[in-house]
């Protein structure tokens, strides 16, 4: 990825969410000739509000859904019952296109 773009049409998203702080630099991976950035949420509010907004928006999960979701794994984390657990985020990844599981050269967001 390129962050040296000067033309607004020609920008990443990232470029945008990196320059108003949403994601910052946590790192440069080179491979042979290439470079990976590595970015990261700059604190958990951020990473959590991101989250929310990834899961209303590619899986029509509404926020209310989303914290009954958290809300069931929290309880069930604290109750030591891993099979809920499980069970909880097996429905949330079982809803994520095929297509999204593949790595995306360039950037990785942790």
């Amino acid at each position: 990825m390129d962050f040296s773009t000067r033309e607004i049409e020609d920008a990443n998203a990232n470029i945008f969410f990196t320059q108003a702080g949403y994601l910052t630099f946590k790192g440069k991976e080179r491979y042979l000739l290439e470079e990976e950035y590595i970015l990261d949420y700059p604190n958990i509010e951020v990473k959590s509000s991101f989250s929310k907004l990834i899961l209303e928006a590619n899986y029509n999960i509404e926020n209310s859904k989303i914290k009954e979701l958290s809300k069931t794994i929290i309880k069930s984390i604290q109750r030591n019952d891993i099979k809920t657990v499980i069970e909880e985020i097996k429905k949330v990844i079982s809803s994520i296109p095929y297509n999204l599981h593949k790595k995306k050269k360039g950037i990785i967001i942790h």
